[in-house]
């Protein structure tokens, strides 16, 4: 009986959050790793604030764990949700800055993933982006997954 009262609870609660995320902030941590061979590892930080049904705007730092050759970034702009439900598909793109250890250079990423809300307390993250390499290369995929908390301010 209790099993069933708690499992009926966090359902009714995740019904009540995937009707309108207008107005909610998430944030959280990620691990992410970059190149071809996904062989450099980012920590990777974000915030994302729902301004719309089908709209988000975020800003995410990455900071390089390589010594060897470190390039962190700095970036933002809007998310384009495909549907407000428990599994949230998405695209992104943005600009921002790209930091090496001798310049700062301006950086540009697009990319695509998805969140998956477990309750109205936290959510899984992943995603695939590219974002411009500070070597002049072309652009350098991301393979970010992590867990973030959600913060409902309106």
């Amino acid at each position: 009986m209790r099993a069933w009262l708690v499992i009926t609870g966090m359902l009714i609660s995740q019904i009540a959050w995937t009707q309108s995320r207008i107005g909610s902030l998430n944030f959280g941590g990620s691990f992410a790793f970059s190149q071809t061979n996904f062989s450099e590892n980012y920590l990777e930080g974000h915030a994302d604030y729902r301004v719309s049904k089908m709209v988000s705007l975020k800003g995410k730092g990455l900071y390089s764990l390589d010594q060897d050759i470190p390039a962190h970034f700095l970036l933002a702009g809007p998310n384009f949700h495909f549907q407000d439900k428990s599994f949230d598909p998405y695209l992104s793109i943005g600009n921002g800055i790209n930091i090496t250890s001798n310049d700062a250079v301006p950086a540009v990423h697009f990319g695509g993933g998805f969140n998956y809300y477990l309750g109205s307390i936290f959510h899984f993250n992943a995603e695939y982006q590219w974002i411009n390499n500070p070597l002049g290369n072309g652009l350098t995929p991301f393979l970010s997954v992590g867990l973030y908390f959600n913060l409902k301010l309106l």
